[in-house]
């Protein structure tokens, strides 16, 4: 990991006779107490640097009621959430009797979308996802390959945010089934991450990789516990209130420029600037 700051010890069956782990490794070490104190907190969605970020993050959009399914071997969908317009992308019946779906329904042409609209674009049969501005999801999201390819490219920088409105237990998870990499809006990968950029966001608990080296990219957050079940690769930055890795060995890169990479109003939680002052010397000065 490139990064770890843990106050309250560790568990595990990983650890010596000190309580010290023996299978975490960090280029801070694993002992070293958090460098900001109290000045970075735990941003939380009732309070992110004194902003509700829930409330703040649904300014202006129309969440998506329900479960959302990203899958590579699923449904293309297009959701736009300035709008509230939603297309389901329905291939062409070719063969038996008409049937309602006969002409098929297509997606619109991605360079009809507006850049000023939140959305979301799901080619199913490219396994490609473009984001733009904020998606706020009352419901699970689930990133699953459902028979498809292995992984998902995405382009275009935005978030998704998964809530529970009526507080009834059925939303704001998250899982990550699926490796999540970047592309370039012309095709190409070079240079394509952070320039393009996913957050994704869970009010409860997220669940990455029940399949096996995965790798993700973007920048990932849970209010409540983050579980990673397999050799994942994250490259970003992922926050959560604990992590139980399930002995596997997860690698963790930090990638620079990622903090800058979302604008203002695309409100991934804790983005918000925070200046910290640390006296290194002081010198008293006479007067006259």
């Amino acid at each position: 990991m490139d990064g770890i700051y843990v106050t309250d010890g560790w568990t595990g069956n990983g650890l010596d006779a000190n309580g010290n782990p023996q299978t975490a490794h960090s280029d801070n070490g694993y002992s070293n107490s958090y460098d900001l104190g109290g000045a970075v907190p735990m941003p939380t969605f009732a309070d992110d640097g004194g902003v509700d970020h829930l409330a703040y993050y649904q300014e202006n959009v129309t969440s998506y009621a329900g479960d959302l399914t990203i899958a590579s071997g699923g449904t293309g969908f297009y959701w736009n959430a300035t709008t509230g317009d939603y297309i389901e992308s329905v291939a062409a019946v070719t063969t038996g009797p008409p049937s309602g779906r006969h002409g098929g329904i297509p997606l619109p042409d991605k360079s009809v979308l507006d850049p000023a609209e939140n959305y979301i674009y799901f080619d199913a049969a490219t396994a490609e996802l473009t984001i733009n501005g904020r998606v706020p999801v009352d419901g699970d999201i689930f990133f699953t390959d459902d028979g498809g390819p292995n992984e998902i490219q995405y382009t275009g920088k935005g978030t998704l945010l998964a809530y529970d409105a009526d507080l009834s237990g059925d939303g704001g998870d998250v899982t990550i089934d699926i490796s999540l990499l970047t592309k370039n809006a012309d095709g190409t990968t070079a240079a394509s991450f952070p320039q393009n950029v996913l957050g994704v966001q869970a009010e409860d608990q997220m669940n990455i990789s029940n399949s096996s080296q995965m790798t993700i990219m973007g920048g990932f957050y849970a209010q409540g516990e983050v579980m990673l079940n397999r050799q994942t690769n994250i490259f970003g930055t992922i926050v959560g209130n604990d992590f139980n890795m399930g002995g596997q060995v997860p690698g963790i890169y930090q990638v620079p420029g990622l903090e800058d990479s979302w604008s203002a109003d695309q409100r991934m939680i804790g983005a918000n600037v925070v200046r910290f002052y640390s006296p290194i010397s002081w010198r008293e000065l006479g007067v006259g």
